[in-house]
């Protein structure tokens, strides 16, 4: 990888971080529905992939992160399957930035630097998602956005927040 490639796929992920950001700070009070979302089976599949972080909090008996990913897949099912356009879409915003919070702030001791760059790929995936036009992109991207969770939490959570526990 030469230095001004690099450079140029360092710029492309901060301004995606920037819009993702931009779109957040927009969307944290507004439902905000889209013509293109729609329950989807893949979609609620999704969601439902989210409940892999209580795995490791569970092993570690942090029950509060339990409760923790119990009620923010809760969330995002009401949200992005069950009442997709409603109130729904503001709680699982709050719910999931109070969510990614509290697991950096359990991953942050012991992975400093890589939960702090996680944000990158985080708002990357969200934004691919937010820039769905049609039902087909939404489907896949809204799920990609989530599988992505489903590897991404439980990882920060044995490898950061877990670490000294050996799980």
């Amino acid at each position: 990888l030469r230095p001004a490639r690099f450079f140029a796929m360092l710029l492309r992920s901060v301004d995606e971080l920037r819009h993702g950001l931009c779109t957040l700070s927009r969307k944290l009070f507004e439902v905000d529905p889209q013509s293109h979302e729609h329950q989807n089976t893949l979609v609620g599949a999704s969601c439902l992939a989210l409940l892999t972080a209580a795995i490791p909090a569970y092993s570690a008996n942090d029950m509060a992160m339990v409760l923790a990913t119990l009620l923010m897949t809760f969330t995002s099912l009401c949200a992005d399957y069950l009442f997709i356009g409603t109130v729904w879409n503001v709680i699982d915003r709050w719910c999931g930035i109070a969510y990614a919070l509290y697991m950096y702030a359990l991953a942050w001791p012991n992975l400093p630097l890589l939960s702090t760059l996680n944000a990158l790929p985080l708002l990357g995936f969200l934004s691919f998602s937010r820039k769905s036009k049609t039902r087909e992109e939404w489907s896949f991207r809204h799920s990609l956005w989530h599988f992505f969770l489903a590897v991404d939490m439980p990882f920060f959570l044995v490898f950061g927040a877990y670490a000294d526990l050996g799980i």
